[in-house]
């Protein structure tokens, strides 16, 4: 390894989305699907995998999936869908995931599918109970049916369903104290049904202030996307409605888990996060809290080139990876304030609530952020270390997130360079392009990955490093490196129950 691992070592011993014009037929239609259930789909053949982890590659023959739903029974077109889960069988909860990033719970009235083994072409029968998941291939032009289309509706449920289509009423009404209002949909932006019990409509519209009242309109009809359509929604099954919106939001609301699960009462039981806003901020306790930039969705080159200065073997080979979901990173590395608040203590050498909490394993971290997801019932976690290097870069070419002078590297990291010893606190230089500070320097921040040595079997969409390993992933350096130490393609590792002075963390969230 370089010359700074080895000093890292020593040291370890001794110590936005633009909104599509809503007015246009031809707004984009859906990224292609690559996965479902975070499962990849193939583009030559089904796959199903079972219970008893055993797994048939071929060609399920059904022409539909019936799922019976809350809203009624839907015959959803079998090559529309992207997957198939059985995982909550037990507890009648069927998931289809279509693919225009639907997704639709209930029962599975189908028992037994027609499936088509492909190395032997013999038709077997598989029975439901047996299945864990099916993934349905990629088929060109899949979504092709979508084209020309009015640009939908994004109907998020109570109960964590994602619908996108259109009412077949042009307008709701609102019942405020001023008397009944009727709303038509072309000018709503969003609905958001708060409260429980007695359930009120905040409705925001494209232009004026909004309007908060009882939603008298009992029933919606939607016609969905995907070709069917449902007569008769009951008000209290949405928790909140987008008009025009789905192709932009549905693609990264599809990976998050459902807000609500059992019989739907209404509003969502947690806050919805819907990655509209470009920094949210989290209640972390003590009048305490954190602050989370919105990182997009998009790709990246990943490592570094064989001739960057201070390049190590393991950056490489460097490739072109896709992040296919936006979610919030933390603005700064986690404070020792905001640590104390929920850890209830402080392990740091240099003590002071705006310096970066360092001193913390990576198994301290893991806490923090469950913790932390406790609290505020978010999805809390470490960053995979591609959505670190990807946030690090905030779409800059070069071997730093503001290009390649070293000379101005000090103005945004903490490092060798720095007169005093210790870290800074937090926010003290400059923030990347996407409003990260310290992305460079200051603390060394643990990833969630297993380390690897290269990336040679990594994936090229949302990687998550190595399924084990003897450490866990480092990056971006810290106040003891130079200035090739804190390039946003170094990697480091250390064993997940390493405390040191310059390891810290931040967080990032998953919207729900």
């Amino acid at each position: 390894m370089r010359n700074m691992n080895v000093l890292f070592a020593l040291f370890v011993l001794v110590a936005v989305l633009s909104a599509p014009d809503r007015g246009s037929a031809s707004a984009a239609v859906y990224p292609p699907m690559d996965s479902a259930f975070d499962i990849a789909r193939s583009e030559s053949q089904d796959i199903v995998y079972f219970r008893s982890e055993d797994v048939l590659q071929g060609q399920v023959l059904n022409e539909e999936i019936r799922l019976v739903t809350q809203y009624g029974t839907l015959a959803l077109p079998l090559r529309r869908c992207a997957g198939v889960s059985f995982e909550g069988s037990r507890a009648n909860r069927d998931a289809v995931v279509t693919v225009n990033f639907n997704r639709l719970t209930g029962i599975v009235s189908d028992r037994i599918l027609r499936f088509r083994i492909g190395a032997s072409g013999k038709e077997v029968p598989l029975r439901k109970e047996s299945i864990a998941y099916i993934l349905l291939k990629k088929a060109p032009g899949e979504t092709d049916f979508l084209a020309g289309q009015e640009p939908p509706d994004l109907f998020i449920m109570a109960n964590g369903d994602l619908l996108s289509g259109k009412p077949a009423e042009p307008a709701v009404e609102i019942r405020t104290d001023y008397g009944r209002v009727p709303i038509p949909f072309r000018e709503i932006k969003e609905v958001r049904m708060v409260g429980e019990g007695d359930i009120t409509a905040l409705v925001t519209k494209t232009a004026g202030d909004p309007i908060r009242g009882a939603w008298d309109t009992t029933d919606l009809s939607l016609s969905l996307e995907v070709g069917q359509n449902l007569p008769a929604v009951y008000k209290d099954m949405f928790a909140r409605i987008l008009v025009g919106r789905a192709r932009e939001l549905a693609p990264a609301q599809l990976g998050v888990p459902p807000v609500v699960t059992g019989e739907p009462t209404g509003a969502p039981a947690v806050p919805l996060l819907l990655l509209d806003e470009p920094t949210i901020t989290l209640d972390v306790g003590k009048q305490v809290t954190m602050k989370l930039a919105l990182i997009p969705a998009g790709k990246f080159l990943m490592g570094s080139p064989a001739d960057e200065g201070g390049r190590d073997e393991d950056e490489g080979p460097q490739r072109e990876v896709v992040i296919s979901r936006p979610f919030y990173m933390g603005v700064h590395e986690v404070t020792q304030g905001q640590y104390e608040a929920i850890m209830g203590a402080n392990p740091s050498k240099y003590v002071d609530a705006a310096k970066p909490v360092e001193c913390v394993s990576w198994d301290d971290a893991v806490e923090f952020c469950r913790r932390l997801s406790r609290r505020t019932h978010q999805v809390v976690a470490l960053p995979t270390e591609a959505q670190w290097e990807y946030a690090g870069r905030s779409g800059m070419k070069g071997r730093f997130g503001f290009g390649d002078d070293d000379r101005q590297l000090f103005s945004y990291a903490r490092y060798s360079q720095s007169v005093e010893a210790g870290t800074a606190a937090v926010g003290a230089r400059k923030p990347n392009a996407w409003g990260l500070h310290d992305m460079h320097g200051n603390v060394w921040e643990w990833c969630s990955d297993w380390y690897a040595s290269s990336y040679v079997n990594a994936a090229a969409q949302d990687p998550t490093g190595s399924l084990s390993g003897q450490g866990r992933v480092l990056r971006g350096g810290c106040w003891v490196n130079t200035s090739e130490g804190c390039r946003c393609a170094i990697r480091n590792k250390s064993a997940p129950d390493v405390r040191y002075n310059g390891i810290g963390f931040r967080v990032v969230v998953h919207p729900r």
